[in-house]
């Protein structure tokens, strides 16, 4: 039967319209074969709902009415190709929403909702180019097939807030499909973006109502999300820089300038000028945020303005750690004696200062405390914080 649907189909029709026995059985298999368990798995069910309630018994009968995910009723299929827009239309749209509704925190369902919607924005955008290209043999007025396609174009993307939203959503509740879901919301934002460019300053009211909603679904992914996510597709971001992505890529540079700057790096030299002008602003509104927004601190030497200490080195005086000043309470036995018991810090070998770095970094808070670096006997660093007129 694989590879002649339409003929096993009709087959079932005739032996439906006979009165034949186990029809539901064969349209069962026939749909299952089709990729289509939905509507096979609602045939059997409309079947056993058929049977006297003596043989299938009334709690399986009521079981099977509340649990069903699809319509059990379906109408007659009259061909391969109404069945499977029948089956998106109606019983995945229907499972899709009870998913979501039974499991609201799970990504994974707002994922195949978002790729269900994506599936028709992509046979929409098919058939508007085989219907454009068939008016265009046909119609003589070059008027009358732009403003056709234009009317076209604006059902075409009334679906797409749907599926960014659902893209977002599943985004907001994991990030376990971040590598699929997030490029392909930007792929359809730029896309549509590109669209709405090309129409100039003179958009019509749908396209601005979509563009609307877009932006707002933009804005809060970019307000929600965390950062490091838009790291894993600032390379695509980059690519589309002469979008109105500018906020974003900001974001994650000033977020993550090593590894921002890097990728940054090709497209500050592009032989574009408008990507290459895109570029060296949003560098320069980085560079701006890190002069404001970073601390300035400048470092003085040891050596130099207080030699008098350096030349004190080393000392035998032990480090000012937590553990070295942190008395433990030994175990109190009446009989141990004293010397057995009067071990009352945590360390058992207690470094001492043995030197000190010679660069020293003074911060830019209102004190301006020294950052001095101390060396110990034990071979490690320890930072210390010198505040002055401080004897807290």
């Amino acid at each position: 039967m694989a590879g002649h649907y339409e003929t096993a189909n009709r087959a079932i029709l005739e032996s439906q319209a006979s009165g034949a026995p186990n029809v539901h059985v064969e349209k069962a298999k026939l749909l299952w074969s089709t990729k289509r368990s939905d509507g096979a798995n609602a045939e059997l069910q409309q079947c056993l709902l058929n049977m006297p309630v003596d043989v299938v018994g009334s709690a399986t009968i009521s079981s099977i009415s509340s649990l069903s995910l699809v319509p059990l009723k379906l109408p007659p299929i009259l061909c391969y190709t109404q069945a499977l827009n029948e089956e998106r239309d109606i019983a995945r749209t229907l499972l899709y929403s009870r998913v979501r509704e039974l499991q609201p925190t799970w990504e994974k369902g707002y994922l195949y909702m978002a790729k269900y919607c994506d599936e028709v924005l992509v046979d929409a955008r098919k058939h508007q180019e085989d219907n454009s290209e068939l008016r265009s043999r046909v119609m003589q007025s070059t008027s009358a097939i732009v403003a056709s396609s234009n009317s076209n174009t604006e059902k075409r993307w009334c679906n797409l807030p749907d599926v960014l939203s659902f893209y977002a959503k599943g985004l907001h509740r994991g990030h376990k499909n971040l590598f699929h879901a997030l490029p392909r919301l930007l792929t359809l934002w730029f896309d549509f973006g590109s669209l709405y460019q090309r129409r100039g300053h003179f958009p019509n009211k749908d396209l601005k109502n979509i563009n609307g909603e877009v932006m707002n679904i933009i804005r809060g992914c970019l307000k929600d999300f965390p950062i490091y996510q838009w790291l894993t597709v600032l390379p695509q971001l980059v690519s589309r820089i002469c979008h109105q992505n500018e906020e974003i890529v900001n974001s994650v540079l000033c977020q993550y300038p090593q590894q921002g700057l890097w990728i940054m790096a090709a497209v500050s030299k592009s032989t574009v000028p408008s990507r290459r002008e895109a570029a060296a602003e949003i560098i320069q509104a980085a560079r701006k945020w890190f002069s404001q927004g970073q601390p300035k601190s400048r470092t003085i030497n040891i050596s130099t303005e207080f030699s008098a200490l350096k030349r004190m080195m080393p000392l035998g005086i032990i480090m000012p750690t937590q553990q070295s000043l942190t008395v433990r309470l030994p175990m109190y036995v009446a009989n141990l004696p004293e010397s057995l018991s009067s071990n009352i810090f945590s360390a058992s070998y207690l470094p001492t200062i043995s030197g000190i770095v010679d660069e020293a970094e003074i911060l830019s808070s209102l004190q301006r405390p020294k950052k001095v670096v101390l060396l110990g006997n034990d071979g490690i660093e320890h930072p210390l914080l010198c505040k002055p007129k401080d004897d807290l």
